[in-house]
C-alpha cells in the first residue's frame, strides 16, 4: 500500500489528509478502510485534492468531510465562516454583479446548502452577464448594503432580509437564519422594505416579515418559559 499526502493550502488551521493509493493486493478492501485523515493544511477540499470523486465521495459518505457547497467540502470538525463560503463563489460570480438572496443566506449563516445562486446590481448599471441557472435581478443597492468577503461582493445580513422577502418565495427559513445567526435586523429591513416604494410584492413582503417576527417571538417565549422551569419557584 502507497500513501500519498496532499499538499494543500492552509487558509485556518493547520490541517492534512492521507490518501491511499490503491494497489493490487488491496484492491477487493473497502476504499473507507483504506483512507485514514490525519491532519489536512487545506481548509476546502475537492474532489481533485484526495485522490479523485470515489474517494472524495466516501470521505463524506464515512463523516470524515462535510460538503460545503457542489463539489467543495471541509474537515468535519473545521469551523467555515463566510468569508471561506463566499470565497467559493468567486469564479461564479460576474463584474458588476452582488451575491444576494438565499445565496447571501448561505454566505453569512451556512443555511441550506448553498445549491442556488442569487445575485442583484444596482439600478442604472448595466446588467451583467447572468452565469446559467443563476437568478438576477436589478435592486436599488445603497452605500452600505454590500460587504466585500474574499474580494466577493455580498449583500449585508440586513439588506439580504430584504432581498428575500421580495424576490424568495418562502424565505421564512432563510431570515430565521439570518436573524439568529448573522445578527440581521428585522426591524431595519422593515424601514428599509418600506423606503422602496416602487418595489413589486411589498404586501408579500411584509407578510414574509411578519411571520419571522412571530416565529422569533414564539421562540423566545419558549426559551424564557424553559428557563423559568429550571429555575423552578422562587
Amino acid at each position: 500500500m502507497r500513501y500519498v499526502r496532499t499538499a494543500l493550502l492552509a487558509r485556518r488551521r493547520p490541517r492534512e489528509v492521507l490518501v491511499v493509493l490503491l494497489t493490487a493486493p488491496h484492491a477487493e478492501r473497502p476504499l473507507s478502510a483504506l483512507l485514514t485523515p490525519v491532519r489536512a493544511t487545506r481548509l476546502v477540499l475537492r474532489p481533485e485534492d484526495v485522490g479523485g470523486a470515489a474517494a472524495w465521495q466516501t470521505l463524506v459518505r464515512d463523516g470524515f468531510l462535510r460538503v460545503l457547497r457542489r463539489d467543495a467540502a471541509c474537515p468535519a470538525d473545521a469551523a467555515i465562516g463566510p468569508t471561506v463560503r463566499a470565497s467559493l463563489l468567486a469564479a461564479e460570480v460576474p463584474t458588476g454583479a452582488v451575491v444576494t438572496g438565499r445565496t447571501a443566506a448561505w454566505v453569512h449563516t451556512g443555511h441550506d446548502d448553498g445549491a442556488a445562486l442569487d445575485l442583484t446590481y444596482p439600478a442604472g448599471r448595466h446588467q451583467p452577464d447572468r452565469p446559467p441557472g443563476a437568478r438576477l435581478w436589478q435592486g436599488p443597492l445603497l452605500h452600505g448594503d454590500t460587504a466585500h468577503l474574499d474580494l466577493v461582493p455580498v449583500t449585508t445580513p440586513d439588506r439580504t432580509v430584504v432581498e428575500l422577502v421580495l424576490h424568495v418565495p418562502a424565505p421564512v427559513p432563510a431570515v430565521l437564519a439570518l436573524a439568529r445567526g448573522a445578527g440581521a435586523d428585522l426591524s431595519a429591513a422593515r424601514r428599509s422594505l418600506e423606503r422602496r416604494t416602487r418595489a413589486v410584492g411589498r404586501p408579500r413582503a411584509r407578510e414574509h416579515l411578519d411571520a419571522a417576527e412571530a416565529a422569533l417571538a414564539r421562540a423566545d417565549a419558549e426559551a424564557e418559559a424553559g428557563a423559568a422551569v429550571l429555575d423552578g419557584p422562587a
